[in-house]
């Protein structure tokens, strides 16, 4: 195993790394305030993609699936959370492509699809790639909630799909236990919204 840094500014957070692992994305704050910028791994070199803004914030980080974009997180003091995606290579704007958001974006193993949490962790949302077709594909069990991270900091709280696609896994927090006791892995059907197994445990 070879591990080695990438950067060495103690500024950046939040790297996804590109499928095919030739790049990697990352917040980085400084003076200017949050930005987010791509770093070619094998020569190191890095640029902004996504400039700072004054009073937005950036979060959740999500390569898409076919490698050409970068997928985040980002509201205005005046607005919520709202999807965006910046291109990898070239000078084209970020353009928002969902509204709403309350997670980082899982992605389907063909990249045809994607998920992400609604509603304040009350709403399964999936959608095509291009963020249209949006359908609320399920809810949490009463007295739970689709966890989301905001709550930790921990990109690793996103939607998760099974390698053949049919199931979406999710943690669920069960607001009926001691706070940050109740934490369950839950499955849901891609197709139905059924929740197939509810894995309780801490």
């Amino acid at each position: 195993m070879d591990i080695r840094p990438l950067t060495m500014t103690g500024k950046a957070s939040l790297g996804v790394v590109s499928p095919d692992g030739k790049f990697v994305a990352y917040l980085q704050r400084d003076e200017a305030g949050l930005s987010i910028w791509l770093r070619v791994v094998a020569t190191g070199s890095a640029r902004q993609i996504v400039a700072p803004v004054i009073g937005r914030t950036y979060h959740s980080l999500a390569v898409t699936a076919n490698g050409s974009s970068v997928d985040f997180v980002a509201r205005d003091k005046t607005r919520d959370w709202d999807l965006w995606r910046a291109p990898l290579l070239g000078d084209e704007p970020p353009k928002r492509i969902a509204t709403g958001l309350w997670s980082a974006v899982g992605w389907s193993s063909d990249g045809r699809q994607m998920a992400f949490i609604r509603n304040r962790g009350y709403a399964l949302v999936v959608a095509n790639a291009d963020g249209s077709g949006e359908r609320a594909l399920a809810t949490p069990r009463k007295g739970t909630q689709f966890h989301n991270e905001y709550i930790t900091g921990r990109t690793i709280d996103r939607p998760a799909w099974s390698p053949d696609g049919t199931r979406i896994m999710l943690i669920a927090i069960d607001r009926t236990r001691p706070a940050n006791t109740g934490f369950d892995l839950v499955w849901i059907d891609s197709a139905s919204g059924a929740e197939l197994r509810h894995s309780e445990g801490d």
